[in-house]
């Protein structure tokens, strides 16, 4: 067992979140193949590589029909009214977003501050406000490119939860004609009108945290 928290004998072709047991000791695949051991205590995290930044050209295809499907069941009310992705390609598709890294950076700021500690999270982060609406407008449609995930979900209030050694990212979304317009049209449920009504994603994935940016740990 590597004392750092390593992993020499993990596969080399773990995706992002994959865990692998071996010599009693269970390690999650932060990156592609760079493990780390659960249970470390913080002053032993070593995170070897570096966290997914977001969808890539392997993923591209499968995420643009995911965003394609979802915006045709949103139009004529199909499929289900609430949608989960944890930690997979789609949901890590949001690790890199404009607003996800405002608020990853908030996250660092605070902890940084006298009388805050790893462990705290953030709720109700607005992000900056964009031309053309929210946080997303015309600023975050140029710097979504051409991310299927990212264009799909538009703007969101990410959610920053810690247990001390890992960060999870929250994001929930709500598909709507409101949305859609930009906030100056109706929105309504299935149970109104099934085509156009809202329809609700919850997005989910973790990375570690970078104890390199806490200056106390440094």
């Amino acid at each position: 067992m590597d004392p750092d928290g390593g992993c020499e004998s993990c596969p080399k072709n773990g995706k992002v979140g994959d865990t692998f047991k071996t010599n009693g000791a269970v390690y999650t695949n932060l990156a592609d193949g760079g493990w780390t051991r659960q249970g470390l205590a913080l002053n032993e995290v070593v995170v070897r590589g570096k966290y997914t930044t977001g969808s890539d050209f392997n993923n591209w295809g499968a995420n643009f029909m995911i965003a394609t499907k979802m915006t045709r069941d949103w139009a004529f009310g199909m499929g289900d009214e609430t949608r989960n992705f944890d930690n997979d390609r789609v949901a890590n598709a949001l690790r890199n977003a404009d607003v996800v890294n405002q608020a990853r950076d908030y996250w660092y700021a605070k902890v940084n501050k006298s009388g805050n500690t790893v462990y705290d999270g953030v709720t109700n982060f607005k992000g900056k406000q964009r031309l053309g609406g929210g946080n997303f407008g015309l600023v975050g449609l140029a710097k979504a490119g051409v991310d299927p995930i990212e264009q799909f979900v538009g703007s969101f209030t990410p959610e920053i939860s810690s247990n001390g050694i890992d960060l999870t990212f929250t994001i929930k979304n709500t598909s709507s004609f409101k949305s859609l317009m930009y906030g100056i049209a109706p929105e309504w449920s299935r149970a109104t009108l099934q085509p156009g009504g809202n329809m609700y994603q919850v997005y989910t994935f973790r990375e570690p945290i970078m104890f390199n940016k806490i200056r106390r740990f440094n």
